[in-house]
């Protein structure tokens, strides 16, 4: 059977709750629903492993076998949807959505984790699985290369109230989808409220800091990394901006240590792998 960080996959145990309990909705809904789940680590296992850093467009790789369950599964939400006992049941959108964005098919996706946002009001539900469907609209949208879509979703789902972040958070959240369109002076001023509400939001320092190399002030980028690395030494965004940092200042022979040492503990990091490509072979 296939298996992904040792946990089966093979749907053995969900098939025998759909056999034995057939005229049962919440437990065909239920099963189902576990059977895409476990597809969807699968498939999605290596973006979580090493999510991707450019928003350019990008679709995740389906085996054949893959494709014709997600088909096989859609099929299986788009007929419940057709019965009253299903009615207004937000997770067959939901459901729908994750179906479409493992295809690649984002737009459809989109527009069915709407649709479930919608049917909050019908069955209980807690706000973090609203921020879920907040976040896979925006990833939608990030995978679609549309950094523009991706801020006011962030935004919209601030303005719900619905997500367990802190203030500072996301406006670094809100900071990125500029940075990344290098809007720096929205960017930065977003990330200098961050951190006037919270000091020791360290993400932010590690941002400016990319900022101040980009502007080649590179005395004042090393201050704010440390002030992260006071914070929290930990922090992986940290020691990635340390290694940028060491190759503006040409600083090759810290900058190889660095990376191999990084390249030890994640081989497969694709940020490691790049740098060392580009600038140390």
């Amino acid at each position: 059977s296939e298996s992904f960080e040792g946990f089966k996959s093979d749907f053995s145990f969900l098939q025998k709750a759909t056999d034995t309990y057939p005229n049962n909705p919440e437990i065909q809904l239920a099963a189902l629903s576990g059977k895409l789940f476990v597809l969807y680590m699968k498939i999605l296992m290596p973006y979580f492993k090493n999510p991707p850093k450019n928003h350019q467009t990008i679709k995740p790789y389906l085996s054949n076998c893959d494709s014709l369950r997600l088909d096989s599964y859609k099929n299986q939400y788009l007929t419940m949807l057709e019965q009253e006992e299903y009615k207004n049941h937000y997770i067959l959108y939901y459901s729908l959505g994750a179906i479409h964005f493992l295809k690649g098919e984002y737009s459809q996706s989109i527009d069915n984790i709407k649709k479930s946002i919608d049917l909050r009001r019908f069955v209980y539900r807690e706000d973090a699985d609203v921020e879920v469907s907040y976040n896979n609209i925006m990833t939608c949208y990030l995978f679609m290369g549309d950094t523009l879509n991706a801020k006011k979703w962030t935004k919209m789902k601030i303005e719900d109230n619905v997500s367990n972040k802190s203030l500072p958070q996301h406006y670094i959240e809100l900071a990125r989808y500029d940075l990344t369109k290098g809007r720096l002076r929205k960017g930065e001023k977003l990330l200098n409220k961050a951190i006037a509400l919270d000091s020791t939001a360290h993400e932010a320092y590690v941002e400016l800091a990319n900022i101040e190399m980009i502007k080649n002030n590179l005395k004042q980028a090393e201050v704010n990394l440390d002030k992260c690395f006071k914070i929290d030494p930990e922090d992986e965004d940290l020691h990635k901006s340390f290694i940028l940092l060491t190759l503006y200042q040409g600083d090759l022979k810290t900058a190889k240590y660095l990376v191999d040492r990084l390249l030890s503990n994640t081989p497969e990091d694709s940020f490691g792998l790049g740098v060392k490509r580009d600038f140390l072979e």
